[in-house]
């Protein structure tokens, strides 16, 4: 294994590690490693897991939304409250051709992201249900190195994600 790899398997190590250890959402920036804990988001309250022995993604709190313990990604807030959260770490050198995030709604509403080099598509994986309003498959058109560029690359997705959350919350009423 290269020393570039192990770097990279180091960053995943550490982003699982704070998974496991972290009860909340924390809040990364590109500004800061995504192996550091920045504040609590004030619109994400702090809740303990529901069992302590488990990391927070997989013993979620009654109440708590989907994705609950993964970090979301400030800098990708809009000023209409969008937000990208990240579940696999893009921080990597090398550069990553894909990985899993998500995407919260300004109603706090949540949809899992798959995210690969390819071509611009959008495709449903999971249709959406009484707790998330889908997981979909979306291109990027290209590696990414960081969780900025990854945020980045995940804004040319929001107008298709608007549709289908709008979608959602009108099939819901």
């Amino acid at each position: 294994m290269s020393l570039v790899e192990l770097h990279c398997l180091a960053r995943v190590s550490r982003l699982l590690s704070l998974a496991f250890a972290g009860a909340g959402e924390s809040r990364w920036t590109s500004s800061q490693s995504a192996t550091r804990r920045a504040g609590r988001s004030s619109s994400t309250p702090m809740r303990s897991p529901a069992d302590p022995a488990l990391p927070a993604f997989m013993a979620r709190p009654a109440g708590a939304p989907v994705y609950h313990g993964f970090p979301l990604l400030e800098e990708s807030r809009t000023d209409d409250g969008w937000c990208f959260g990240i579940i696999s770490d893009p921080d990597c050198p090398e550069g990553r051709n894909g990985g899993d995030a998500f995407v919260v709604a300004p109603d706090n509403s949540r949809a899992g992201l798959v995210w690969r080099v390819g071509p611009a598509e959008l495709e449903v994986i999971s249709p959406p249900t009484t707790t998330r309003w889908g997981v979909f498959t979306v291109g990027i058109t290209r590696e990414v190195h960081s969780c900025q560029e990854l945020a980045e690359q995940l804004q040319a997705w929001l107008p298709e994600l608007r549709l289908r959350h709008a979608e959602w919350v009108t099939r819901r009423a």
